[in-house]
C-alpha cells in the first residue's frame, strides 16, 4: 500500500479495492479497529503526515467508496 500512497502524493491516480464473499474480512481489512487500523485509516495518516514536503501540489483529491453488492 505505501507505494500506491507514495505515487498518490506524487501526483498520480490510485485506487484501492477489497473484493471478497461476505464475511472474509473486507471490512476489517480496509478500515480495522482503533487497536488495529485498516488500510484507509494507514493510507490517510501517511498521506496528512507527508503532505508538507509536497505542498508545492495544488490540489489532491481522495475519495472513499464503499460499496455492498448483494
Amino acid at each position: 500500500m505505501k507505494p500506491l500512497v507514495e505515487e498518490f502524493l506524487g501526483g498520480k491516480s490510485g485506487m484501492l479495492a477489497a473484493l471478497g464473499p461476505s464475511g472474509s474480512g473486507k471490512t476489517h481489512t480496509v478500515f480495522g479497529t482503533p487497536r488495529d487500523p485498516g488500510m484507509v485509516p494507514l493510507a490517510l495518516r501517511h498521506i496528512f503526515e507527508d503532505a508538507e514536503p509536497h505542498a508545492k501540489q495544488t490540489s489532491r483529491y481522495c475519495a472513499l467508496y464503499l460499496v455492498t453488492v448483494n
